[in-house]
């Protein structure tokens, strides 16, 4: 017998519905692909469950339905499934995946009070066919187990969550301000999990160095997908707790104007070549540098940030034969990133980024003596040759230099 159904709590927690959305384009009159997410609660354990049926239901009714009409239809189908009647799997998301065919298989147990007539999904539900496993496409929330020495913050001690970009917020955590970076975002892939670790390893790695961004903690929580309450689950990792940087990024800077005004150009441009050659020494890479990557403390030092070095890239900032491969790759057919190539090309490629920077400077001061200067160690950093590319060691000692307009030896 069921357990019973708690009267404290919905018995269901609707979240997303999404559906292919390239149906018109294969000139077809409904998605071929739906999916809704929800909570199932019974007693006082809930299970998060994903709702997917592949194939069309066009057939099964006489007219096209809109966007919202779909979403209720499919919403009424997923409601109506007896989901105690499953294998439902514990402490993850449980995906239910029904396919049409052109067999009967009696594979969906209703509830006994549902009846939707004219819900063509549940006309159809005898042909389709079961399988239940765990969505390969859930977010991923890696156990507590890694070895890291950085602090562990609890997730609910983080307040007055703001925010400021792609899965990142700017919160309060004992009356000071920071940045919570979490795995969790729109558009999640898997590689968002592993990206995340590899940041918090190349964080630790890099604890008290100079113009690279600073680690404030692990974020941690229960598991929310935990089934069962009173289960003895371990903590989770949900995100990373880092330094806030209140001038914002170089990207921000230059948008509002301030670029003369509050930026120390000869400063910032010898502290992130040092920044990225500390990297470097490490074995470790950005592969991302960019104006966004940049950003400012109080006192108006440049810090690297998103320091994964596995995460993702921008094609206008990748060095020219860091393109060829990719491409090559892609034309392959394999998976193209360029934390796959070998080291030295992924160093040769933060210098050409770095030339790039220098280059985005330059333009942005004009004229002035550093800006022509910048402008020339650019120049050096980015010959598309990398064997004859100037070092960051040398162009930092350029810029060190006192100007005297004369071109820059590429040594």
């Amino acid at each position: 017998m069921p357990i019973p159904i708690s009267p404290l709590l919905p018995k269901w927690e609707l979240q997303s519905y999404s559906e292919n959305i390239d149906f018109d384009c294969d000139d077809l009159p409904e998605p071929k692909i739906r999916h809704q997410t929800l909570i199932f609660r019974n007693h006082s354990c809930k299970w998060h469950i994903k709702v997917t049926v592949i194939g069309t239901v066009f057939g099964f009714r006489s007219i096209k339905k809109s966007l919202p009409e779909r979403h209720h239809e499919f919403k009424q189908f997923a409601l109506s499934i007896d989901y105690t009647s499953l294998p439902l799997i514990a402490d993850t998301v449980t995906e239910i995946e029904y396919t049409l065919s052109n067999e009967n298989f009696n594979s969906i147990t209703v509830q006994n009070e549902t009846t939707f007539a004219d819900n063509a999904f549940m006309t159809s539900m005898n042909m389709m066919t079961c399988e239940i496993k765990e969505d390969a496409k859930r977010v991923v929330y890696p156990i507590d187990g890694i070895s890291s020495s950085l602090r562990r913050i609890k997730l609910e001690q983080l307040q007055d969550k703001v925010q400021i970009s792609t899965a990142v917020f700017k919160v309060c955590f004992a009356s000071q301000t920071f940045v919570y970076k979490e795995i969790n975002r729109m558009g999640y892939l898997p590689l968002d999990t592993d990206n995340i670790l590899q940041e918090i390893e190349a964080l630790e790695i890099f604890q008290g160095c100079s113009n690279i961004v600073q680690a404030v903690g692990i974020i941690t929580s229960t598991n929310p997908y935990q089934t069962d309450p009173s289960s003895d689950y371990p903590p989770v990792i949900t995100g990373i707790l880092l330094k806030f940087y209140p001038m914002g990024s170089l990207e921000l800077i230059f948008e509002q104007h301030e670029a003369n005004k509050v930026v120390c150009w000869s400063s910032v441009t010898i502290q992130i070549g040092e920044a990225l050659i500390c990297m470097h020494k490490a074995k470790r890479t950005h592969l991302n540098l960019k104006l966004s990557n940049i950003v400012l403390d109080a006192d108006g030092n440049a810090l690297i940030i998103d320091i994964s070095g596995t995460g993702s890239f921008t094609w206008e900032w990748l060095a020219p034969e860091m393109k060829k491969e990719l491409q090559d790759r892609v034309d392959d057919g394999h998976e193209a990133k360029p934390a796959q190539s070998p080291f030295e090309k992924q160093r040769l490629n933060d210098t050409w980024a770095y030339g790039k920077l220098l280059s985005t400077i330059a333009k942005k001061l004009g004229g002035n003596g550093l800006g022509l200067k910048a402008n020339r160690v650019a120049e050096c950093l980015m010959i598309e040759d990398p064997k004859i590319r100037m070092s960051l060691e040398n162009a930092i000692e350029v810029l060190r230099q006192e100007d005297d307009g004369k071109p820059v030896a590429n040594i």
